[in-house]
Parts: C-alpha cells; sequence; structure tokens
C-alpha cells in the first residue's frame, strides 16, 4: 500500500493536522486511510468508519486503557455486515480479556467463538410534553477579548531561518587482526535538508481560515515579504506564531447559568403519522441478541405489574434499553417502591442509554486528566413535583474507584453544589445481577426525606 494514506497525529501535532483528523476524517475524499496516534483518539471518539485498531503501547497501569483504545471506538453501523477487527501486542492479550469480563461479563473467547447476531428494535417515544429539567450549572464560553487590536495594525516580518541541516556519519570497517573486523566512523558530511514549501497566496488562505482574518489584507502583507518566491515549512511556524501573538481575539471564561434541560429532543428522532393528527416520534436501535433481556418494554411493565396503570411512572420512551442487569433491577425495584408509596414523585426516567446530544440535552461535561471535555448521561433521574431531583449512577462495586467513574463524581458533585436546594447525586454500588435491599431502601430515604427540605 502507497505509504501517502498514513497520516501520524500526536498531541504535539500542529493544528491543521489536528483539524484533518478531528473533523475530515470521515470524509470518503480524505486521502488518508490509516492514522498512527499517540494521545489522540482516546475516550469518546466516534469514527463510523473505523474497522480496524491496533494496539502496541506497553500497558503500567490499565484503567480499561485496552479495552476503551481497542475495541469500544469499533462502533457498530447499521446496514454493515462486515466484522470489525483488533490487532493487539501478545502482552494486552490477557489485559483485554480481563477487561472485558469485568465490564460485559464474556472473554475474548467468547466473542471469537460466536459472533453475536444484532437485532434491530424500534425505540418510541412514549411521553412528549415532558417539562424541562432546571438546573444551574458551569459553562465555558468563547468571548471576545476587551483589548482586541485592529485587524490593519497587524504586521509580519521576514523571519531569519537557515536551511535545516543534518549531520551524516560515515562508517567504515576495519581490520583488527585475522577473521575480526568491526565498524568504525571513517568521517562526517553535513546534509542540507529540503523543506515542504508554500506561498503567500496558500499561506495567506491557511490564515484567513484558521484566525478569521481578511484574506486581502493577510496576503499583501506575504507578498511584500516574499512576493512570488516560496515560503519554507519553518519560516511558516515563525509566522504562525507571529498572527497567534496579534490576533488572539478571544478567550475562554467560565460563568453559571441556569439552564433549561430537555429530556426528550424531537428533532433527533425519526417522524411518522399516526392517523390524521398525531405523530409517532421513534429511533431504530441495534442490540444483540443475546442481551435481549435487557430491553425492558412499557407494555411489559403493566402486565407483570398491574397496578402501574394507577400512575404513568416510567417508560418516557419504549423500550429502555439498559446497559447491565443491576440498572435493570434497579429501575424495577425502584418503580414498585414509588408505586407503593407515591408520595409526590413526578416521574422516574432512565437516562442513560440516551446519550446522543441530538435526542437529548440532560447531558453533563467532565474533563479527563487530558483536559479533554466528554458528554456524560447519568442513569437516572428521580423528580418530584415540588422541582428537587435525584440523579442516580449504578456501577459494578469494584468499578467504584475507576478513574472515569472518579471524574463523573467530581463534575456531578460540582452540579449539586450549584444546586443545594434541588439536585442530589447518588452512586449506588451493585452486586453481581442485583442491586442490594440496603442501597434501594438508601435511595428511598433520600427521595422522601427531601420533602420536608426548605
Amino acid at each position: 500500500m502507497d505509504p501517502s494514506i498514513v497520516l501520524s497525529v500526536t498531541n504535539e501535532s500542529d493544528e491543521k493536522t489536528k483539524d484533518l483528523f478531528n473533523n475530515r476524517v470521515n470524509d470518503p475524499a480524505f486521502p488518508y486511510r490509516v492514522f498512527l496516534l499517540v494521545n489522540m483518539g482516546t475516550e469518546g471518539w466516534n469514527v463510523p468508519s473505523l474497522f480496524a485498531t491496533a494496539l502496541v503501547r506497553e500497558i503500567r497501569s490499565s484503567n480499561n486503557f485496552v479495552l476503551q483504545a481497542a475495541s469500544r471506538c469499533l462502533r457498530q453501523v447499521p446496514d454493515n455486515p462486515h466484522k470489525a477487527k483488533i490487532y493487539l501486542a501478545q502482552e494486552n492479550v490477557a489485559i483485554l480479556d480481563s477487561e472485558l469480563k469485568e465490564t460485559f461479563g464474556e472473554t475474548l473467547a467468547d466473542l471469537n467463538a460466536v459472533q453475536p447476531e444484532m437485532v434491530e428494535a424500534r425505540l418510541v417515544v412514549r411521553k412528549m410534553e415532558i417539562p424541562p429539567v432546571l438546573i444551574r450549572k458551569r459553562v465555558r464560553r468563547v468571548v471576545p477579548k476587551g483589548d482586541n487590536p485592529e485587524i490593519q495594525s497587524i504586521t509580519l516580518a521576514k523571519p531569519a531561518v537557515c536551511s535545516p541541516v543534518a549531520e551524516a556519519r560515515l562508517y567504515g570497517a576495519e581490520d583488527r587482526g585475522p577473521g575480526k573486523r568491526v565498524l568504525e566512523q571513517v568521517g562526517a558530511k553535513t546534509l542540507f535538508l529540503e523543506e515542504e514549501v508554500t506561498d503567500a497566496r496558500e499561506l495567506a488562505a491557511e490564515f484567513a481560515n484558521v484566525y478569521k482574518l481578511p484574506f486581502t489584507h493577510i496576503y499583501e502583507r506575504l507578498a511584500e515579504l516574499y512576493g512570488e518566491g516560496d515560503i519554507t515549512e519553518t519560516e511558516a511556524k515563525i509566522l504562525r506564531e507571529q498572527i497567534e501573538k496579534q490576533a488572539s481575539l478571544y478567550e475562554i471564561k467560565e460563568e453559571e447559568i441556569e439552564s433549561a434541560l430537555a429530556l426528550v429532543r424531537k428533532s433527533g428522532f425519526e417522524e411518522e403519522k399516526s392517523g390524521e393528527q398525531n405523530k409517532v416520534y421513534f429511533a431504530r436501535i441495534q442490540y444483540r441478541k443475546d442481551k435481549e433481556n435487557l430491553l425492558f418494554y412499557y407494555e411489559m411493565w403493566r402486565r407483570s405489574w398491574p397496578s402501574q396503570g394507577q400512575l404513568d411512572l416510567g417508560f418516557h420512551y419504549t423500550p429502555y434499553n439498559f446497559d447491565s442487569n443491576p440498572e435493570k433491577d434497579f429501575f424495577t425495584q425502584l418503580l414498585k417502591a414509588i408505586e407503593v408509596k407515591p408520595a409526590d414523585i413526578e416521574d422516574i426516567y432512565f437516562t442513560g442509554a440516551m446519550d446522543d446530544p441530538n435526542k437529548t440535552e440532560f447531558l453533563f461535561e467532565y474533563q479527563d486528566k487530558d483536559g479533554r471535555w466528554h458528554n456524560y448521561a447519568p442513569d437516572f433521574l428521580i423528580r418530584k413535583k415540588n422541582g428537587k431531583m435525584l440523579i442516580v449512577e449504578v456501577k459494578a462495586e469494584d468499578r467504584r474507584e475507576a478513574e472515569k467513574t472518579k471524574l463523573k463524581e467530581k463534575a456531578m458533585l460540582e452540579i449539586e453544589g450549584l444546586n443545594p436546594q434541588t439536585v442530589k447525586y447518588e452512586i449506588v454500588e451493585a452486586q453481581r445481577d442485583s442491586i442490594n435491599f440496603s442501597d434501594l431502601k438508601k435511595i428511598e430515604q433520600l427521595i422522601y426525606a427531601r420533602e420536608n427540605t426548605k
């Protein structure tokens, strides 16, 4: 294969390279098909065109890194019959096997032995008129700086640079006795390296696009310096730095705002007519056939718990597609407990599987250790008629200390701190496939104890 299809992208790559990777990777006309990544493509990376990964990094402390990097970025694309492939260094195979068992209860042997049958289901929105969730949160905005320079004041100076050079050492074989020869340096040579070049027009177009500056103004400045001559990559880098120092027109500021978050965004669902007046909003989801027990339909609940007809709680869409048995167990137990003692509960929502920003606004951001931001959809929202809310995350007991869980918890405790009278965040630790009775009672106490909180 032609090596020109390979693009190397690291956290130290220039912004142009990062932009190619972050924003054009799914473009069918994109010339690069293989990406060599270092500190890129981490959690939250979603590339529908990706069909294979190779992980060669030596892992010293995992925290699910192998699972995240090697497999979770391989998303199932509708109507794609082809299998994804994962290539691992031998020492990482055992790590992936362990992380699969811990997270999904499956081994590599299970996956390789039987290819899971995928089934498509129709997810239908049941409750369209759901009041938005009012919550105070801290947001970051990109705002103009107070001391923006005038565009006309931007100046450029021609960099004083020398051609890049490299030293080549010359070696020869020297005799050291009968049958013995060794390599020794016999000389050195200075090589003048050729750089990639551009011209004033092309570089002005780049600057105008990246820094939102008038093309004509930047082109005139560059033409004064170079005319129709070439501009080397080293010179272009220094010119970029000159532009950035003068044209950093924006800064990031944090502020606290009160947001009205829509639990369901109709615009993110497909629409069809039901009768002459009514509309049905739905989405198509894919799941593994052997995980069918994790789909929970509203109609199934009505049959299994007849008194549910008294209060229409839960199931703002159907079916709920749970990720694990503990989530499903928590939901069913809590629904039964609330039905017995409904108090002033407005509703209970399973929100963990609804993490598409096109379908919901009930998402929160957390920052990873590298400074990148990710969306987080908590598992459950229990809302009372007086506006108070309990947000619950269900986690396996041995996953509580995972780094990502702690980062999410930190972000949610900040939300709780900004909304002390209305929001409570709690993590429920599950053992095996069910929730402990004591943990469920703790959640019930948090729900009903808040009735008298002023």
